[in-house]
């Protein structure tokens, strides 16, 4: 299962993988440093385009006047070079976690840390009397073939249509939505989900459109995209397949950014109480508190050998941060602002 909380997934987050720079022919030393910078740079505004909801992107210019890229850097790794012809370089790149969600918070944007997402994505197209999926000419799947492009957030790959595949899913079978079915064929591709997007010519009246449905399928939900798009007469119908696709990326990326959305425009705070048998008991406690996306802050403000009190500053909804610790093996109590917690299973053996 997708650990939508944990900490690796909270870590991913900050990773760009895989960015790619082109230069012109120059010193190789020289073209590297200017890779690096320029993949910084762009690495840095995509970051903040993933991490943070469409709504507060406009706040991005102000943040990109502020700061510089390089100093929320950690590493950065050359996976390929090649200076043949020209200079072109293939990066991984990371961004401190720490001081980029003091960032985000300074600035009072909500933010999520869910990992990067790959999703095979299933395209059919309803005409009413016949229904396409792997057929040669199906024009949704070429309207969403360009989705498959770019360093995203939620990274987009269609199935190939090999014989087995066909025989194992027939388009009514996506549609009705087999998920053993899918599910097989997304760990074929190395995907984490799998979404059937269905495409529907509707007509009302004198008036035509297009509704866009996509449902998830994997180890924990995603509330599902409805799009409906018009056809006007001055449109042909690729170019509403066109604009369909490229919406139905968006959304599908925001839907999975509010999985793990932290409003740092809501702001709690709250004590907890820990019965700890033992330092390193305590010791995990607080290494789990600091592990979770919605945590601004920890204090210690009592420690004993019969309990011990942390104070802790937190971003975002209470019933949300009460999952959050149960995700992380928690019991919670609640009474008021102070809250009992213990861990439901012993620290795994070192």
């Amino acid at each position: 299962m997708l650990p939508v909380w944990g900490h690796t997934q909270s870590m991913a987050a900050y990773e760009l993988k895989n960015v790619e720079i082109t230069l012109p022919d120059g010193n190789p030393a020289k073209q590297r440093e200017r890779a690096i910078e320029q993949a910084t740079k762009e690495g840095f505004v995509q970051l903040l385009q993933n991490l943070t909801p469409p709504m507060v992107w406009h706040k991005h210019a102000q943040i990109l006047q502020d700061v510089t890229a390089e100093s929320y850097l950690e590493s950065v790794n050359i996976v390929k070079e090649v200076s043949d012809h020209g200079y072109q370089a293939v990066l991984d790149i990371t961004f401190r976690r720490d001081a980029m969600k003091a960032l985000l918070a300074e600035y009072n944007l909500p933010y999520s840390e869910v990992a990067p997402l790959h999703v095979l994505v299933f395209p059919v197209l309803d005409f009413g009397a016949r229904q396409l999926l792997w057929e040669e000419h199906n024009p949704w799947r070429t309207a969403l073939e360009p989705m498959m492009l770019g360093q995203n957030l939620v990274k987009l790959t269609l199935p190939a249509g090999e014989l087995h595949e066909i025989q194992l899913l027939s388009t009514e079978l996506a549609r009705l939505g087999a998920s053993d079915v899918l599910q097989q064929l997304t760990e074929s591709y190395g995907a984490d989900y799998a979404v059937v997007a269905e495409a529907k010519l509707q007509s009302t009246g004198f008036a035509e459109s297009l509704l866009v449905e996509a449902r998830w399928f994997g180890d924990s939900f995603v509330e599902p995209v409805r799009l409906t798009f018009p056809i006007t007469a001055e449109q042909d119908f690729e170019e509403v397949l066109t604009l369909a696709a490229k919406e139905l990326h968006k959304s599908l990326t925001n839907r999975w950014r509010d999985v793990g959305l932290v409003r740092t425009d809501l702001p709690g705070r709250l004590f907890v109480r820990f019965a700890a048998e033992s330092a390193p008991a305590l010791e995990r406690l607080r290494t789990v508190l600091g592990k979770l996306s919605m945590v601004e802050k920890i204090e210690t403000k009592l420690i004993s050998l019969q309990e011990s009190v942390f104070q802790v500053d937190y971003f975002g909804n209470e019933q949300d941060f009460i999952t959050q610790l149960r995700q992380m093996g928690l019991a919670v109590a609640q009474r008021g602002a102070l809250w009992q917690v213990q861990f439901t299973q012993a620290a795994p053996a070192q």
